[in-house]
């Protein structure tokens, strides 16, 4: 059996908050393919974000959430994901102690250090389990979904040295060979989306996968596609057509969302009235504007609140 691992990130736009990569890992029937996804979890799963029949719904996490309708429909799928690897929802440190490879950077942060956020925020825990259920009922395993969440001070420091394509590429690759690293030995087909519009990625491969030999399969616009050992990776614009993009795309999104949930929390305990943000240009100006007395005040540094490009 081999493995179909898909790959996403969120948040590399905005000014305040984390930039979130993930990836999702399934183990599919014996001479399925990626491609027979969507049938094989028909009965538990639909890709048509409109979908209202109960199914867990994993399609473009754009699509599945917008701040004014809250976090239900993207939570309740997410979080049935978690579940269905077996993992603890009840918080976000719990659930990160889970998904994060490595000792996670963030909860250095001032308004993670002295407490937890509680799982889930909008969606119902029954509603949850009975999408873990159904999904693990089906002829496909989802084996393990994977984060790794950078906060503005690692994310400015690690702009210091390379561009913000080079930063998303380096971010997936770091993530990807430490999710390859637990799966050793089982072929694995990997899809992601393309950074930065670039087309080639063989030697970003090579010195992230040490050393590997790259053979390239193909690079242009539609695709760039690479393998060595048993591994293909396929990088494609819009690669949420793939479930397990869509998946990693969700997890990503909805950790996001989580952190700017307790960042916003975290100033409107200090300035009452303080309207939150998402972070993106132009309205992160006006929060960070509002905020800078208090952050004066308590001596955090702005270079852990906002990030420079």
């Amino acid at each position: 059996m081999g493995l179909v691992i898909g790959i996403d990130e969120a948040g590399l736009g905005p000014n305040l908050g984390p930039f979130v990569v993930s990836a999702t890992v399934w183990q599919l029937p014996d001479g399925a393919t990626a491609a027979d996804l969507p049938e094989l979890l028909s009965t538990a799963v639909s890709c048509d974000p409109k979908c209202t029949d109960g199914r867990l719904i994993l399609g473009d996490s754009k699509q599945l959430f917008q701040p004014h309708q809250g976090l239900q429909r993207l939570e309740a799928s997410v979080l049935a994901l978690c579940r269905g690897c077996g993992h603890d929802i009840a918080s976000l440190k719990s659930l990160s102690r889970q998904v994060e490879l490595c000792e996670p950077a963030w909860l250095e942060e001032p308004w993670w250090c002295d407490g937890d956020h509680a799982l889930p925020i909008d969606a119902d825990l029954g509603v949850i389990t009975t999408h873990a259920l159904r999904l693990s009922a089906t002829a496909v395993k989802l084996l393990g979904v994977f984060s790794r969440v950078v906060p503005p001070a690692e994310f400015n420091q690690l702009l210091e040295t390379r561009n913000k394509a080079e930063l998303t590429t380096g971010c997936h690759l770091e993530l990807l060979r430490a999710v390859c690293a637990k799966f050793p030995q089982q072929p694995k087909t990997i899809f992601s989306d393309k950074h930065g519009g670039r087309n080639r990625y063989a030697a970003a491969l090579s010195t992230h996968f040490d050393g590997a030999w790259i053979e390239t399969l193909c690079e242009g616009p539609e695709c760039s596609e690479y393998r060595w050992d048993e591994v293909t990776i396929r990088f494609e614009p819009r690669a949420e057509k793939h479930l397990p993009v869509a998946a990693a795309s969700m997890l990503s999104k909805y950790l996001r969302e989580v952190h700017m949930t307790r960042f916003n929390h975290f100033w409107q305990a200090l300035l009452p009235g303080l309207q939150p943000t998402q972070g993106y240009p132009v309205d992160a100006r006006r929060f960070a504007g509002a905020i800078a007395g208090e952050q004066a005040r308590l001596c955090i540094q702005t270079d852990s609140v906002w990030r420079w490009k």
